[in-house]
């Protein structure tokens, strides 16, 4: 049984590879669509992916957010419960599916960055900032 935990284990660390990726493909051509607050996306570092995150999203004003991507509703789940409710206000969680478009991810990626960004702009200026 050991063997086939460690096999799909390793399956499971290949798809999210592969997820993320995709989600890192589809940021090569997004000048056409971004908002004016996205400056970009990258891989995170190793220290900070050990945290639980794997792609940062910059942006003009609140600085860097945090993504972790995810393959599917139960992965989301499963991390959101391990992290705790502070990482889960400061770490958005995107679940990506190897049919998405480009377009598609961006656009998940835009409102899921945006509503922290918004959440962050709150908590600095007040929500009539």
């Amino acid at each position: 049984m050991d063997n086939v935990a460690r096999l799909i284990g390793k399956l499971a660390n290949l798809r999210g590879r592969q997820n993320e990726d995709l989600f890192f493909l589809a940021f090569e051509e997004f000048e056409i669509d971004a908002p004016s607050w996205f400056v970009g996306a990258e891989r995170a570092p190793r220290h900070l992916d050990h945290k639980g995150i794997d792609a940062i999203v910059k942006t003009t004003d609140v600085g860097d957010i945090y993504l972790q991507i995810k393959s599917s509703l139960m992965g989301k789940k499963k991390f959101e419960a391990q992290v705790g409710k502070y990482k889960q206000r400061h770490i958005a969680v995107i679940i990506i599916h190897k049919n998405h478009t480009n377009e598609r991810i961006r656009q998940n990626t835009y409102e899921l960055a945006g509503a922290l960004r918004r959440r962050f702009l709150e908590m600095r200026f007040g929500k009539n900032g």
